[in-house]
């Protein structure tokens, strides 16, 4: 007896099987900007170690455009045309001394991963850090835009999602908002 290429058993296979699939097709649907995760690797940023930016990180990076994905490339001219960067420079608390956002990724020494949003301030020859903002879970993809002497932080290129830093004394805040 052949076995039957139709059939409630078969059917069954090809939905379990589709269903299956369904995680890997629904990721390649989407942004890469959504999906890319980056491995944070290094142990110090200008003169700052990653216990002097967190007492508890054992590794951090910047996100830097040489870090994105194949992907990414037929978006990184327009990313740079319209003001996408992963770091900023400007004097964002109106204080006169300059300021400098980062977006990127950390590892905790407990192995804990997650992205970050960093201000420094430079005093005299070295930078401080003025303001540490992280997000635990996937060591993904964010983003620093805005107008000059603002800091606006997302995770989404084509998202309304974000938040705008704000000053508040000597430190920051975030205001919830579009973070483009």
């Amino acid at each position: 007896m052949r076995p039957r290429l139709s059939g409630p058993s078969t059917r069954g296979g090809a939905l379990l099987a589709a269903l299956m699939l369904l995680p890997q097709v629904a990721r390649a649907d989407l942004a890469w900007w959504l999906t890319e995760r980056f491995k944070p690797a290094a142990t110090a940023y200008e003169g700052l170690s990653a216990r002097d930016i967190h007492p508890a990180w054992a590794r951090f990076s910047v996100l830097t455009y040489a870090m994105l994905p194949p992907a990414a490339r037929a978006d990184v001219a327009w990313m740079r045309r319209e003001g996408f960067a992963f770091e900023k420079d400007g004097d964002f608390n109106g204080d006169g001394r300059p300021d400098r956002a980062l977006a990127g990724v950390y590892r905790d020494k407990a192995g804990r991963t997650g992205r970050f949003l960093l201000v420094l301030e430079r005093q005299g020859d070295k930078w401080r850090k003025a303001f540490l903002h992280t997000e635990h879970g996937t060591p993904g993809f964010s983003i620093v835009t805005g107008p000059p002497g603002e800091v606006h932080w997302g995770t989404c290129m084509e998202c309304d999602a974000g938040a705008i830093l704000r000053p508040r004394g000597r430190t920051y805040a975030f205001e919830k908002g579009r973070g483009d």
